[in-house]
């Protein structure tokens, strides 16, 4: 998928539009009669002649046109679509299909290129995530509603990999890394009949907060990894590491000399999932909200513990698990607390964080001083790159629209 899954897509590829869709019509339809009540009496007062009341006329149905039907109709077709290397082969994406299909593509994959040497399989699962979907076999399978499904159904699909691994014989020699990029959302609201307005989110167990926010229940994640040959079996590791060392390993495990022309934010794992080190890859972890940094993770090899430093936190309520009345928590602003001093909790006695440490404390200020050097050190490490994504890249970015079969944009692969 060129972008990740959004509510609009519907299971069966019908579009289902969020509240806020909704909400973007009646905006769209106020506003244009709006700039349309002005313009004629504008002319009519003889203020806007003939010429340009057409010209302006035009342009407001040309826009409320648009929006209308990018809003609504057009939605589903511009954004769920299924791409095959740089083909659209299906417009809209039905998600009935798509989990098979994903692991046939996978096996597929594997087959063909075990004969030519070692691979690399990234495989991104669309379970999980909003809109919650399922094959009819795993349709209330689950005790815990729509989002347990989602979860039988992602374990079946690592489970026809393995066993494709194991019938090849490439079990033992196969590192293998499964993993989420962020805790549970936790207000996550379904639009899809018959379900509409049930809440469809995730867990984070003992962890504050979730998807969209630094606290533990934002960035703390399972992990599997598995590699019988090489890797001990049952062994938990419990310091810090982050996706981000995903990409020296493979390197490592490759035989790859990684550049030394620019900064490589992770490290390598193998010495730690080996057993023959102990030692944190990380002393310090870096959490951003947008490009604002909230918090910090320092892990202390000095006394063993792991400390997290907060800058800034968003505004929950009190008995609430989230922030109100948007999607994700603002990153800045009115919304947002500025601790001066920094809140400080010791993650391996308090991984709820609910207790911080006292800040008059001389270890925690000395602790909170070894931070902000380490977040000095870390900006001036970060070279600014050109935005790609500017108003004037955008301008014509529908004339760069998916579309497998101009002007209906509408395929379906068999």
């Amino acid at each position: 998928m060129p972008l990740t899954l959004i509510d609009d897509c519907g299971p069966d590829g019908r579009y289902v539009p969020r509240p806020s869709r909704k909400q973007n019509i009646i905006q769209c339809c106020l506003w244009s009669m709006a700039y349309a009540v002005v313009v004629a009496v504008l002319h009519l007062l003889g203020v806007l002649g003939r010429r340009g009341f057409i010209i302006i006329g035009f342009h407001i149905l040309l826009w409320f046109g648009w929006n209308f039907a990018s809003n609504t109709l057009l939605f589903s077709r511009f954004m769920c679509v299924l791409v095959k290397n740089l083909d659209v082969i299906e417009q809209p994406l039905v998600l009935d299909t798509i989990s098979t299909r994903m692991v046939n593509q996978a096996n597929s994959f594997i087959e063909r290129t075990t004969s030519q040497g070692p691979f690399l399989l990234y495989f991104s699962f669309l379970q999980t995530h909003t809109p919650l979907f399922n094959m009819k076999n795993f349709t209330g399978s689950s005790k815990h509603g729509k989002y347990g499904d989602t979860v039988k159904e992602m374990d079946w699909m690592v489970g026809k990999v393995l066993s494709k691994l194991s019938e090849l014989g490439l079990e033992e020699n196969t590192f293998i890394y499964f993993t989420s990029d962020n805790g549970g959302a936790l207000k996550e609201v379904s639009v899809l009949p018959p379900r509409v307005g049930e809440v469809e989110g995730g867990w984070n167990g003992i962890y504050k907060g979730g998807k969209g926010q630094n606290w533990e229940g934002g960035i703390r994640v399972p992990t599997v990894v598995r590699y019988p040959r090489m890797l001990p079996r049952g062994i938990g590791i419990s310091v810090p590491t982050s996706t981000m060392d995903a990409f020296p390993t493979i390197a490592s495990l490759a035989g790859v000399d990684l550049s030394s022309d620019r900064v490589i934010d992770g490290r390598d794992l193998m010495p730690l999932l080996r057993g023959k080190s102990t030692a944190p890859p990380h002393d310090f972890l870096f959490h951003y909200c947008g490009k604002w940094l909230a918090a910090v993770t320092f892990t202390s090899r000095a006394d063993n513990a792991i400390y997290k430093v907060h800058y800034v936190t968003p505004n929950i309520p009190t008995g609430e698990r989230d922030c109100l009345g948007s999607v994700y928590c603002p990153c800045t602003g009115d919304g947002t607390t500025r601790h001066d001093p920094p809140l400080v909790y010791d993650l391996r006695r308090d991984p709820a964080e609910q207790r911080p440490l006292p800040a008059t404390d001389d270890q925690i200020r000395d602790i909170v001083s070894r931070v902000d050097e380490a977040i000095s050190e870390h900006r001036r490490s970060i070279v600014p790159v050109v935005p790609q994504i500017t108003r004037e890249n955008l301008a014509g970015s529908f004339l760069r629209q998916p579309c497998c079969n101009f002007p209906f944009c509408s395929c379906q692969e068999d």
